[in-house]
């Protein structure tokens, strides 16, 4: 399978050092911002950059800034350029049309603990 995604986020972060968490647990994008919220509730962030690959980004900055707004937290998406196939771009594409569904999830989900990976500070 190979490493998961927020561990090659990462790698990618070119931003300032601070403390980067990578949240493993998840299976989609709803699971992936309820497990990171615990995790970020847990260290007391009110900022955070969302490092995402290019071909995720239409979709997380429709969902996520404003779900962690909610709960306190100031999210700003940073997309990683990197190829990707055809046929990511086409998952993607057609992962749009699940948005309203994923909207509705997001906000009947409590968040849960998750397993996080520490990966520098």
């Amino acid at each position: 399978d190979g490493p998961a995604e927020g561990a090659l986020m990462v790698d990618a972060w070119s931003g300032p050092p601070v403390e980067l968490v990578a949240e493993t647990a998840a299976r989609d994008t709803v699971e992936n911002a309820t497990f990171a919220l615990a995790l970020l509730r847990e260290r007391h962030v009110d900022r955070l950059e969302l490092v995402c690959a290019a071909s995720h980004a239409p979709r997380v900055r429709i969902l996520l800034p404003g779900y962690f707004a909610r709960h306190g937290i100031e999210a700003r998406v940073r997309p990683f350029w990197r190829p990707f196939p055809p046929l990511r771009v086409w998952w993607e594409l057609r992962a749009l049309r699940w948005l309203p569904a994923f909207r509705r999830r997001i906000a009947e989900v409590v968040p849960q603990p998750a397993a996080s990976h520490r990966l520098s500070s």
